[in-house]
C-alpha cells in the first residue's frame, strides 16, 4: 500500500504485480487509482515476475477460467507463494542494503511455512540456500548501510567487523556460503569476517575506519561512512538488469551475425528505449 500511495515503480510491471498482490490481499479498493486486469503481455523464460503477473491474473479470475482440479490447486498454491512471500521480497531485491536481512527474513519465513505446506516450502527452502550470496562476508557488510535496521544490530556488526584485523590483500576467489541450520539462523553480525572489510578496500577507504565504534547515530558525521554508504544504497543489483539483457539478445540476436554490428545493435536499441521510454508505442 506504501508503495502505491507513494507512486513508487521502476516501471510498470512492478506497478501491476503489486496491484494484484494488494487486491488478492483484501486491500481493498486501491487508493490512487480504480482497479483493473490488464491485457497480459509477453512472458518470457528470464523475467520471473512475467510468470508471477500471469498466475495472480489466473488467480483472480479463477471462477472464469476452466481449470482441471490439479490446476486449479496448483494455481492457488502459487498465488498464495507470491502473495505471502515472492512479491514483497522480489520488489525490494533492487535495493542492495536490504539484502542481507531479507534473505534470512524470507529463508525464516519459509522454514516457519513448511509447517503448513512442507512440498512446496522445502524446494524453496533448498533454491535459497543455493543462492546465499548476501550472507557471505564480502557481501553482508552491506547491512551496516541499511538506515531501516535497528540501530543495535548495526552497531554490534560495526565492532564485530572493527575487531577483526584488516587483511593486507585480498585473494580472488568465489564468496563462500556460509552454513545455515534451519534451526537456529544466524544473526548478521556473525556472518562479519575478514572479507567483510573487502568492499572498504575496492572503495579506496584505507584509514581505520573508527567511526565503526561509535553509535550509529554519530555515523553520518563521518565522510568515510557517507561515501561508502552513498555507493551501497546505489549499487545495482544484477538480476533484474541480466534478465532484461538476456531478453534484448534473444529478441535481436537474428538481425547480424557481425559480432561488432551486433553490440552496435544493442547499444542503439538501449539508447533508444532510454530516450522514447514515455512515448506510447502506438506512435
Amino acid at each position: 500500500k506504501e508503495c502505491i500511495l507513494k507512486n513508487i515503480f521502476p516501471r510498470e510491471d512492478y506497478r501491476e504485480l503489486i496491484e494484484l498482490v494488494f487486491i488478492y490481499l483484501g486491500g481493498g479498493e486501491l487508493p490512487a487509482r480504480k482497479f483493473f486486469l490488464r491485457q497480459p503481455g509477453a512472458m518470457h523464460h528470464a523475467r520471473f515476475m512475467s510468470k508471477s503477473i500471469y498466475l495472480m491474473k489466473m488467480e483472480l479470475m479463477t471462477e472464469r477460467i476452466s481449470f482441471s482440479v490439479e490446476e486449479r490447486r496448483q494455481v492457488h498454491k502459487m498465488a498464495q507463494f507470491i502473495a505471502l512471500f515472492y512479491a514483497k521480497y522480489f520488489l525490494r531485491s533492487r535495493i542492495a542494503v536490504f539484502s542481507p536481512l531479507d534473505d534470512l527474513k524470507f529463508l525464516s519465513s519459509i522454514i516457519s511455512y513448511s509447517d503448513e505446506d512442507p512440498d512446496l516450502a522445502i524446494p524453496v527452502i533448498t533454491s535459497i540456500k543455493r543462492h546465499l550470496w548476501y550472507l557471505t562476508e564480502e557481501l553482508v557488510v552491506l547491512s551496516l548501510f541499511n538506515e531501516e535496521l535497528a540501530s543495535f544490530t548495526r552497531s554490534v556488526m560495526a565492532k564485530k567487523l572493527f575487531s577483526i584485523p584488516r587483511p593486507d590483500v585480498f585473494n580472488v576467489g568465489k564468496p563462500k556460503f556460509p552454513t545455515i541450520d534451519d534451526y537456529n539462523l544466524p544473526f548478521l553480525s556473525s556472518l562479519i569476517g575478514p572479507r567483510s572489510w573487502l568492499i572498504f578496500a575496492l572503495l579506496g577507504l584505507t584509514n581505520s575506519q573508527d567511526w565503526l565504534q561509535l553509535p550509529p547515530k554519530y555515523w553520518e558525521l563521518m565522510f568515510d561512512y557517507r561515501f561508502a554508504r552513498n555507493f551501497c544504497v546505489n549499487l545495482q543489483v544484477v538480476n533484474d538488469c541480466a534478465e532484461r539483457a538476456i531478453k534484448l539478445v534473444e529478441d535481436f540476436s537474428h538481425i547480424t551475425q557481425d559480432e561488432e554490428q551486433f553490440q552496435f545493435l544493442l547499444q542503439s536499441v538501449e539508447e533508444h528505449r532510454k530516450k522514447f521510454l514515455l512515448l506510447p508505442r502506438t506512435l
